[in-house]
C-alpha cells in the first residue's frame, strides 16, 4: 500500500501543492484542509492507526480504498468509508457498490493525473 500512496503524494506534490505525507506514527491532532487515507483498511484497523478514528467524521477526510469488495479487508473498511464525506476507489466498478449508501464515492485509478476532472478539482 506505501507504493499506491507514495504515487498520490509524488502526483499531488507534483501539482506544487504543500503536501505532506504521514503515517500512523504521527499526530493525529494536527489540523489539514485535507486528509487522503489510502488503503484505510489496514491504516484504521493495524497499530496506531486505532488512535486515527475520530479523524475519520473530520470534514476534509477522503478515503482511498484500494480493496476488491469480496475481500475480507474491504468487510473491515466498510463500516469506516461509510463515515467519510468522499471515498476515492481505485476500481471503477467498485464505485457502484456505493449507490445504495448515497455516498460521494468516484474512481481514481493508480496513476495521478492532472487532466483527471476530479484531480483537476483539486489543483
Amino acid at each position: 500500500m506505501q507504493e499506491i500512496a507514495n504515487l498520490r503524494f509524488w502526483g499531488l506534490k507534483q501539482q506544487i501543492l504543500n503536501v505532506v505525507q504521514l503515517d500512523e506514527g504521527d499526530n493525529p491532532k494536527e489540523e489539514f484542509d485535507l486528509r487522503i487515507f489510502v488503503a484505510p483498511q489496514e491504516f484504521f484497523t493495524l497499530g496506531l492507526g486505532r488512535d486515527w478514528g475520530p479523524v475519520i467524521n473530520c470534514p476534509g477526510t477522503v478515503l482511498y480504498n484500494v480493496d476488491q469488495p469480496q475481500s475480507s479487508w474491504f468487510c473491515r473498511a466498510l463500516p469506516l468509508l461509510l463515515r467519510v464525506p468522499l471515498v476515492l476507489d481505485i476500481k471503477f466498478p467498485v464505485r457502484g457498490n456505493f449507490a445504495p449508501y448515497r455516498l460521494q464515492c468516484h474512481s481514481l485509478d493508480a496513476g495521478l493525473y492532472s487532466s483527471n476532472a476530479l484531480c483537476a478539482s483539486l489543483y
